[in-house]
């Protein structure tokens, strides 16, 4: 999907200071500027940059190969990456936002060192290290069966979305939707039949979503989290009502026979009101638990 860029408007100071409330995903933050390649920092109410070059945090003594940072400005989205700095181990959302008419980038970092799940860097030289984290950020944020993204993705990410809701004022919309009966399409045709629902099912979402902004990512199994950037919830039952009638709609071929599927959604919208991760999905998911009971024709919203 398209980028969080946000509006000139925007005042970084405040951006800054509300990141509180999600401060505990990440061990610190910081402001650069690709292009000059320097840490800036807020003086009164203008940016500033320091004198602070970026990359010596990496201690490569040069410019970062493949800088994440003016990726994401180029882009105008968010890149996710690991990188090692010869000690830990780091995970970065790095986060394009404008102030005044300046572009920068915010970059999140979260030490992952200890996270075995995502890389062990015991015993290894800074060049296996290396060599291994280029092919790892390739695949870090990417569900290798569909192609969308993945849980890392909404763990990184929906923070940060929910903190720019909050700060614009804008609302935004999450679902999580997984097909209904899947166990049955596994048990009566086969895993590469319940392979490929999942792969029609996360095309037939991505291909109902507007380019700017939205985003779906596969949460598990052939459950997925779909994000609707400054979306009320009318219009997210709208764009839903679209996806579901496209799912349910498509045949999905097993020898001669067509397998069609439908889907189940729950949909909660946040109204630039603060909220965390954790309350946004659990409200999410208890109604979709709600629409698998039949209630409003398997979709059940509300505003959280």
């Amino acid at each position: 999907g398209g980028g969080p860029m946000m509006q000139g408007k925007t005042n970084l100071q405040d951006f800054i200071e509300s990141i509180e409330f999600v401060e505990k995903l990440y061990d610190f933050v910081r402001i650069v500027d690709p292009v000059a390649k320097k840490v800036s920092k807020l003086e009164g109410n203008n940016l500033e940059n320091t004198d602070a070059i970026c990359y010596d945090f990496w201690k490569e003594g040069r410019s970062c190969e493949n800088c994440i940072s003016a990726r994401a400005l180029l882009d105008e989205e968010t890149h996710i990456k690991l990188e090692y700095n010869g000690e830990k181990l780091y995970m970065i959302t790095a986060v394009p936002v404008k102030f005044k008419d300046k572009s920068v980038v915010l970059e999140l970092l979260k030490d992952v060192t200890y996270n075995s799940v995502l890389f062990d860097v015991e015993g290894k030289s800074i060049d296996d290290i290396n060599n291994a984290l280029k092919t790892k950020n390739a695949l870090i944020i990417q569900d290798s069966l569909t192609g969308v993204y993945n849980r890392r993705f909404v763990d990184e990410r929906l923070p940060y979305e929910i903190l720019e809701s909050f700060i614009e004022k804008k609302p935004l919309s999450v679902i999580i939707t997984d097909i209904d009966y899947f166990k049955k399409v596994n048990d009566a045709y086969g895993h590469l039949t319940g392979d490929e629902a999942i792969k029609v099912f996360s095309e037939k979402i991505k291909n109902c979503l507007r380019k700017d902004g939205d985003w779906v990512s596969r949460y598990g199994g052939d459950e997925f989290v779909i994000f609707l950037k400054n979306t009320d919830l009318d219009i997210a039952k709208m764009i839903i009502e679209r996806i579901k009638n496209s799912v349910e709609s498509t045949c999905i071929h097993y020898e001669n026979h067509c397998v069609q599927i439908t889907a189940s959604f729950g949909i909660v919208t946040l109204n630039g009101k603060n909220s965390t991760l954790q309350e946004l999905m659990e409200q999410a998911d208890k109604n979709l638990y709600g629409a698998k009971k039949g209630e409003d024709n398997g979709m059940v919203a509300s505003y959280f």
